[in-house]
């Protein structure tokens, strides 16, 4: 793929060829976040009467798996041992993440397209004639 990008001679190619390269490290980081665990620190539900200086902490954290993996939630100790629920459900962004990985990464290979489109047109000849 490199070869064919490069064809087109000059600083065009080389412009090509480090958008391309940058286009896969983008869409490689993408995919690797993509299948990596994350955390969701979510709020408590701590009555108003409540001083704010006594508590330990205001949120629960919640270890949530891969947005492309194991649909998994594990609450860390603070969320099982805190006397407040939490105030909504855990781990509820799963869908915006796999929606924003397929967008990052549909981006990343129209840009890709798009790159081997006009390698392709420079190295074609243009059909005037220099007459």
């Amino acid at each position: 793929m490199a070869d064919h990008i490069d064809s087109g001679g000059g600083a065009a190619a080389q412009w090509r060829t480090a958008v391309a390269l940058a286009l896969l490290v983008w869409i490689a980081v993408i995919a690797v976040w993509a299948y990596r665990p994350w955390s969701d620190h979510v709020p408590l539900e701590i009555p108003p009467e409540i001083p704010r200086e006594e508590l330990e902490a205001e949120s629960a954290t919640f270890e949530c798996g891969a947005p492309f993996g194991d649909d998994t939630v594990a609450p860390s100790e603070e969320a099982t041992e805190s006397p407040y629920p939490v105030s909504r459900q855990p781990c509820t962004g799963r869908v915006g993440r796999q929606s924003l990985a397929i967008a990052d990464m549909a981006a990343g290979v129209l840009g890709l397209v798009v790159l081997l489109r006009l390698a392709r047109r420079s190295r074609a000849p243009s059909g005037h004639d220099a007459s």
